[in-house]
């Protein structure tokens, strides 16, 4: 089973190059351009994760944050802002409202795969530990223990 992963970013350059990284590694990965077209995508397949750019017209990250947070099913999506402003304001209004990271552009491919892999798998984790991943995750927990910290391992498998 692989994850889907939504990246929401105004700049079709940095879409691609987000996309192909991620493609690299096996992830199911969807681009929209803007805020409202990525409500939409979420409404009709759920991701495991958005990628979500701050600085976009019409409809900025942080609002189109919101608007995901507000609609019933998506409350628990991970979002990860993936922007090229500095602005610390926005680090800390991301931060404030429950962005699980926030990743500087331009970045490193292996910056990127490594932090996306830690929100998957911490995501996973919670899941099972609240009893909200079916089976199937957990099956895939299972079947690929390297995807997962050591610690992490050992939790899962403690009585």
């Amino acid at each position: 089973m692989f994850e889907k992963i939504l990246v929401i970013d105004d700049e079709i350059m940095s879409q691609q190059h987000t996309k192909k990284i991620l493609l690299s590694e096996g992830y199911r990965v969807d681009t929209q351009s803007g805020g409202f077209l990525g409500i939409i995508a979420l409404k009709q397949e759920k991701a495991d994760l958005v990628l979500l750019d701050i600085n976009m017209p019409e409809q900025d990250g942080i609002e189109t944050f919101k608007h995901i947070r507000a609609i019933e099913g998506l409350e628990d999506v991970p979002i990860v802002f993936l922007t090229a402003s500095g602005n610390s304001g926005d680090v800390a209004t991301a931060a404030l409202l429950g962005a699980v990271d926030y990743i500087k552009k331009p970045f490193q491919p292996e910056e990127l795969l490594k932090r996306v892999r830690r929100v998957l798998d911490k995501d996973k984790i919670s899941k099972i530990e609240s009893g909200k991943m079916d089976i199937r995750m957990v099956l895939w927990v299972i079947r690929f223990p390297w995807r997962l910290g050591l610690l992490q391992w050992r939790m899962l498998m403690m009585p």
